[in-house]
């Protein structure tokens, strides 16, 4: 799911919105309900390494041989 973060014009708040789908409409501002918000670029970071361990049991479809 993408998460997208805005602002509202009208009172400054910003907050995350969790979309189901890229397409989905803009929210309303959940403090004021002012509609037209901003959408804020935002990126996503990580300087944490990990690989993925797969199936750890060996039972799922996912396992790696």
């Amino acid at each position: 799911m993408p998460v997208y973060v805005y602002k509202c014009p009208k009172c400054s708040h910003m907050f995350d919105h969790f979309a189901r789908t890229i397409s989905e409409a803009a929210p309303k501002c959940p403090k004021c309900g002012a509609e037209g918000l901003e959408k804020q670029f935002c990126t996503f970071a990580s300087n944490k390494k990990e690989t993925a361990s797969g199936c750890s049991t060996g039972m799922c479809s996912l396992s790696r041989d």
